[in-house]
């Protein structure tokens, strides 16, 4: 009677054993799968998700940064240009000043002309020219040349509004040394025109008609 119950209480207690264990197998197994649904519905950052707005981004501003070079350096090379046209520009007038090439082959007129047989603005030009130590004969240079810069008029004016007058001074008020009523005085413009201009920049109004044929400017 004692070894039967002694069995019976072994067999209780491997029950017990096993249900335990088979509880405790199952509250694991439980837990790992909520654990993975978790997991799962956890979203997870991916950086390659972004990677095709940022090269995007990245090669828009690499062409913005190689357009404004390029305008930059288009910019500067129009600038140089600008700056040798103007230097040869310079060089050109100050050859032409220093060596007397611009009445360089010029048939000058030696016979003198009678101022009488001109009007107007002509005739106070030509009469100038002796009290700048120029014959009358140079009338023959003078008058084309300031019939194509002007048309003798005291009024006359470049597209641009700048140049003014007989002469075409560049600024008009240029010829403030010449006398104050500038703008108006044919006087004053031809003054200035044949003393301050021709003479020490040409020599005289033929050499300088000589370098407006070549040149369509003196």
């Amino acid at each position: 009677m004692i070894r039967g119950s002694s069995l019976a209480v072994r067999a209780f207690a491997v029950a017990v054993l096993v249900i335990g264990v088979g509880a405790a197998y199952y509250a694991t197994s439980n837990k790992d799968t909520r654990t993975i649904a978790v997991e799962q519905r956890t979203p997870v950052y991916d950086d390659r998700v972004d990677q095709p707005n940022t090269l995007a981004d990245a090669k828009r501003a690499g062409s913005t940064a190689q357009i404004g070079a390029q305008q930059q350096k288009a910019a500067a090379a129009a600038k140089a240009a600008a700056d040798r046209a103007a230097a040869a520009a310079r060089a050109a007038r100050s050859q032409s000043r220093d060596d007397g090439t611009s009445g360089a082959g010029l048939d000058v007129p030696t016979t003198p002309i009678d101022c009488m047989q001109y009007s107007g603005n002509r005739r106070i030009g030509c009469s100038f020219l002796p009290k700048f130590g120029f014959s009358t004969a140079q009338m023959a240079c003078l008058e084309p040349l300031w019939t194509k810069e002007s048309g003798w008029s005291t009024h006359a004016s470049n597209d641009a509004g700048t140049a003014w007058g007989i002469p075409q001074a560049l600024p008009g008020s240029k010829m403030k040394s010449a006398g104050p009523n500038w703008r108006d005085d044919a006087a004053t413009q031809i003054t200035w025109g044949l003393r301050d201009y021709i003479k020490p920049r040409y020599g005289s109004p033929c050499k300088a008609w000589a370098h407006f044929q070549a040149n369509n400017w003196y």
